[in-house]
């Protein structure tokens, strides 16, 4: 399933390959149930690092109850049967904890609900894998909740797609790994390029929607997109177009970028969100304007996501066009049953793309898992998910 692997090498924590490497040795008899742990030296040889990595291990193993410390200082392997570790620390030993989108899940016009499948889907992944799970909100970590985390690290850390940028992701997990805790993360965000991830196959994604387009006759086909052309997502829709556009022959026409407005624009009065409909619908008239006169009109526009749907179909009205006759117009994540502004523009589009959210959240589940148990290599994992083409009639989505 693995697509690609960026190209920085990131060595895995001696720290965490030598936990792993004792858990197993102490899980296999190796190390001798109830016998006295070897010296420091002899497990510095054994493991092939240093004496401040095994004087980092220890305490953590005793705290799992793996080896045992009496009042004198004296440490052996963990008696069979013996139980008195803390229950904390027992129980998120093998937990999956989730950063989830939004510390109070709501459905603000579809895009938190959306988000949230991702959290379920690793959620039910964690369960399936016969983890427990924690679901952390990232001010959680704030004041010191990142410390009192690694006090009784997790299993593992999965975090899905947030609502909005997550302030210190990346410091943080570093953290996690430095401990480690198994990291999955998702997206193809730059700054997260050296840790184990899953994306959406947004190339082949816009690809189907490209080539679907292209079978229902249509040769002009723009991107008119409402995010800065830097996005990872934009540039590998991007390529899935183009490579579609290219096989059959046809032009690939520029992206048409625009400037997504505020929620409450300063030109409409306030909390009128229908003069907010209406100003989009100019601002994107005034895009297309161009591209939908002359000789050699466009007769398609796939859009940013399914939000920009209602606003386009309004802006084609404008310009005396039809959306779904003359133009097809095609969004992108699957939520148009939740778009607020089909209340004045009630023109579907003509398909969109499932990211399948949901198995998004199992796989970075599993590649958290293969990570823990130590079946990947070192450099970090890239793994990607086909999305799934819907079709509409009315609200209601059908997929292929």
């Amino acid at each position: 399933m693995s697509r690609a692997s960026p190209s920085t090498i990131i060595r895995e924590s001696p720290r965490h390959r030598t936990c792993m490497a004792m858990r197993q040795w102490i899980e296999r008899g190796i190390l001798v149930a109830g016998q006295p742990l070897p010296s420091e030296r002899a497990l510095c040889e054994r493991a092939g690092v240093s004496r401040s990595v095994i004087r980092h291990v220890v305490p953590s193993l005793i705290s799992e109850g793996l080896i045992v410390e009496d009042a004198a200082g004296n440490r052996s392997v963990r008696p069979s049967g013996f139980t008195s570790q803390p229950i904390n620390t027992a129980i998120l030993g093998s937990t999956i904890a989730i950063l989830t989108p939004d510390p109070t899940p709501s459905d603000l016009h579809g895009r938190l609900a959306r988000m949230e499948q991702m959290a379920q889907g690793a959620i039910d992944g964690s369960r399936d894998a016969g983890c427990d799970v924690l679901a952390i909100h990232s001010d959680r970590l704030r004041n010191g909740g990142m410390e009192r985390l690694l006090a009784a690290p997790p299993l593992g850390v999965v975090v899905p797609e947030p609502f909005k940028p997550i302030p210190n992701i990346e410091s943080w997990l570093r953290q996690l790994r430095a401990a480690g805790v198994a990291v999955a993360v998702y997206g193809g965000a730059p700054e997260l390029a050296d840790f184990d991830r899953v994306m959406s196959d947004h190339d082949q994604g816009s690809y189907e929607l490209t080539r679907w387009l292209i079978s229902r006759g249509r040769k002009r086909i723009l991107n008119l997109w409402g995010k800065p052309g830097n996005y990872y997502w934009n540039i590998t829709r991007r390529q899935g177009y183009e490579r579609a556009m290219q096989e059959a022959g046809l032009e690939a026409l520029p992206t048409v970028l625009f400037t997504p407005l505020p929620r409450n624009s300063p030109d409409a009065p306030p909390g009128d969100p229908k003069g907010n409909f209406e100003i989009k619908a100019y601002q994107l008239a005034g895009h297309l304007a161009p591209w939908i006169g002359g000789a050699d009109p466009v007769d398609a526009i796939m859009l940013t996501n399914d939000g920009d749907v209602p606003p386009a179909a309004s802006a084609l009205r404008i310009l005396g066009k039809e959306s779904g006759r003359e133009v097809l117009i095609t969004g992108y994540d699957n939520q148009w049953g939740s778009v607020p502004e089909q209340a004045w523009e009630a023109t579907p589009p003509a398909a969109s793309m499932d990211k399948c959210n949901f198995k998004i959240g199992q796989e970075m589940v599993r590649l958290l898992m293969d990570r823990a148990a130590g079946r990947l290599p070192q450099d970090p994992q890239c793994r990607v998910v086909k999305p799934k083409m819907v079709f509409f009639e009315g609200n209601k989505a059908d997929g292929v």
